[in-house]
């Protein structure tokens, strides 16, 4: 059964191919299989996608296996900037625990190696709400970590929610300064000035 499976997951890395994903597509993911993924408080507006789009703040990668999806990530940034954040990443169910997470960062990486950063916002361990919690997200960043992404001192609060700032090199190794710099950027971009004054909260960890 375990070599059946270690078979399956195989042949399924060996048929996938990264592709970037037209704006409809990007949007068509973000309005139907995100919500599966992500609770709905953590989901911004379809309009705010929508102008981000228009406006070539954001973009999307698709990881597609046989011409079905497997894997996606959702980017925003600054138009014609060099940073990426990455908004949103999941891996659909059917394709979890065959090494398609890391497939998908290492095409990643390949595919923006010009540019010069990828940002990552992970909800921080220290603000877990109990162990179960804790585990998880201690776990979510031993796999980025495993798969390239760097711990930096920023940590940011966007409304309420507190997250650990990594970095995925890539043109360049960054400094902890212009990991802030870069991150402040996009998120100004995204919100605005006043919703970026009012729920944005950057610092760097002691």
């Amino acid at each position: 059964m375990a070599d059946k499976k270690t078979e399956k997951a195989v042949d399924i890395k060996r048929n996938a191919s990264l592709q970037k994903l037209t704006a409809k597509q990007v949007l068509s993911v973000y309005t139907g299989v995100a919500k599966e993924h992500f609770p709905v408080e953590e989901l911004k507006p379809a309009a705010v996608i929508e102008r981000l789009l228009g406006e070539e703040a954001y973009e999307g990668l698709g990881l597609f296996v046989e011409g079905r999806l497997a894997a996606y990530a959702l980017f925003a940034r600054i138009p014609k900037g060099g940073t990426l954040l990455l908004d949103y990443y999941a891996v659909l169910a059917e394709y979890r625990n065959s090494g398609m997470g890391s497939l998908f960062l290492d095409n990643m990486r390949q595919f923006y190696k010009e540019k010069e950063m990828i940002l990552l916002e992970t909800e921080a361990p220290a603000a877990a709400k109990d162990k179960a919690e804790y585990v998880l997200r201690t776990r979510r960043n031993g796999f980025y970590e495993r798969n390239g992404a760097v711990l930096t001192k920023i940590r940011s609060r966007v409304y309420d929610v507190a997250f650990d700032i990594f970095v995925i090199p890539l043109a360049k190794t960054p400094s902890d300064e212009e990991v802030y710099q870069q991150l402040a950027g996009v998120y100004r971009y995204m919100l605005g000035e006043e919703k970026y004054g009012r729920h944005v909260r950057m610092a760097y960890r002691e």
